[in-house]
């Protein structure tokens, strides 16, 4: 019976820390937290460092953690997700969403 109750604790905890972080292009590049530049939010979003039309602005990213330096540091990876009504959600709390 403890191994059982175990196992859901460990099964719950998994799918907290499987949460995703997602933030908007434009929150990325205005965080104080994380600042990126615009090449970088454009390469991760369409693979270019100049622009990706202004899509990279209101295009959602997953933040995640570097598997390698300081826990501090992190890196952005594309959703693949355009919200073509505008992006938006608290930075502090990585919940960016489409409108």
């Amino acid at each position: 019976m403890k191994s059982f109750a175990l196992a859901i604790i460990i099964s719950t905890m998994g799918g907290v820390m499987a949460e995703r972080l997602l933030a908007c292009g434009h929150h990325l590049v205005n965080s104080q937290n994380h600042p990126w530049t615009q090449s970088e939010i454009a390469r991760a979003a369409c693979g270019r460092s100049d622009t990706c039309n202004g899509e990279e602005w209101n295009t959602l990213f997953e933040v995640l953690p570097m598997s390698s330096g300081p826990s501090s540091w992190v890196e952005i990876k594309s959703t693949g997700v355009y919200c073509h009504k505008g992006c938006w959600g608290d930075i502090d709390k990585y919940n960016g969403q489409c409108h």
